[in-house]
């Protein structure tokens, strides 16, 4: 009367030849398609079409209305700031402004004139 364990005289001890050699086939022609599918796979990256790019800093548009006025010994600036980007899109916050100083000689161009960092608005007042 069979029961629901096996004995070792109730297992085939081996399986015929032609059977082990097809079953070699069957696992040896699943083995090549897994290894085909996996290289495809990863052949095929991630779709990007090129070297990915670095982001670009979101840059305000230049102050176009820059005025300053002596007062005594100091000089105030005044100027409104940029709200939307050199890309024209609106800019999430305020920008840091940065002000330089630098002495501009009768005879000497604009753009050889050396500056320093004097004083820095932050992004929030």
């Amino acid at each position: 009367m069979p029961s629901g364990n096996l004995t070792a005289q109730q297992l085939p001890t081996a399986l015929p030849a032609t059977q082990n050699r097809a079953l070699g086939r069957v696992l040896s022609a699943t083995g090549c398609a897994l290894l085909l599918a996996a290289a495809a796979f990863c052949a095929g990256g991630c779709a990007t079409p090129g070297e990915p790019t670095p982001r670009q800093p979101i840059l305000p548009v230049a102050v176009t209305d820059l005025a300053a006025h002596q007062q005594g010994d100091a000089v105030i600036l005044t100027f409104t700031l940029p709200t939307s980007s050199t890309e024209h899109e609106p800019l999430g916050q305020l920008p840091a402004v940065e002000i330089y100083r630098g002495m501009l000689a009768p005879d000497e161009t604009a753009h050889k004139t050396p500056t320093r960092l004097i004083y820095t608005i932050p992004r929030r007042l």
